[in-house]
């Protein structure tokens, strides 16, 4: 079931501000960079771009991860703030597959592993 939004949000990305809306009530708060003290404002930014590097790296590890993370970073270096690391993989490891083929019983086996093969998956 769809949840009731209760606040929108818009970003202007030119102006640095940010205006929510109380759906309910229809009470606007304009929030302007600029406005912020410069202390406020200086921890700010590490928490935004915990962030951003966070998210490249969700659902990923290791090599894959650092990768991910390194993308986003470097792009923000150069003035890019929408690039996105690309989405990791969905599909299970082959570990994890014969690990699940393992715990099967003789039928759900035989019958995961010929889907697996029509598939073209190899294990």
């Amino acid at each position: 079931m769809a949840r009731t939004r209760k606040l929108e949000k818009e970003i202007n990305w030119e102006e640095g501000k940010v205006t929510f809306k109380v759906v309910s009530s229809g009470d606007i708060l304009e929030c302007e960079v600029t406005q912020l003290p410069k202390e406020i404002a200086a921890k700010m930014v590490p928490l935004a771009i915990s962030h951003r590097i966070g998210d490249a790296a969700a659902g990923k590890d290791g090599a894959e991860a650092f990768e991910s993370m390194t993308k986003v970073w470097d792009a923000l270096t150069k003035g890019d703030f929408t690039v996105r690391a690309p989405a990791g993989s969905k599909l299970p490891s082959k570990a994890k597959i014969n690990e699940a083929l393992d715990d099967m019983d003789d039928a759900s086996r035989a019958a995961a592993q010929a889907v697996l093969e029509k598939l073209g998956i190899s294990i």
